[in-house]
């Protein structure tokens, strides 16, 4: 099986490093991108693909356009994604 091709993320917009804004990553494919204590606090999330993603200790707090059994559905439950101790949008940690 040929590996899927790499697509940039044109027009992300990360905050810097302490600062919380908005990051859009709308319509970004994150399927098995290790996101391991990223800081996602606030980022717009409407149809991000991020199926089998690594969130562990990930901040999505304030995330929008996803909710916690969303994001359960594509990282957490499927065979390579985590989710353990990620702050979910609703401010909640996964355990």
């Amino acid at each position: 099986m040929e590996p899927s091709p790499l697509h940039p993320l044109r027009g992300v917009r990360i905050p810097s490093k302490g600062q919380r804004g908005s990051c859009a990553l709308s319509n970004a494919n994150l399927s098995n991108a290790n996101l391991s204590n990223a800081n996602l606090g606030g980022a717009e999330l409407d149809r991000a693909n991020l199926g089998e993603a690594v969130l562990s200790g990930a901040d999505l707090s304030g995330a929008t356009s996803i909710t916690t059994k969303e994001l359960e559905q594509q990282a957490g439950s499927l065979a390579g994604g985590s989710l353990a101790g990620a702050i979910m949008p609703d401010g909640s940690r996964h355990p």
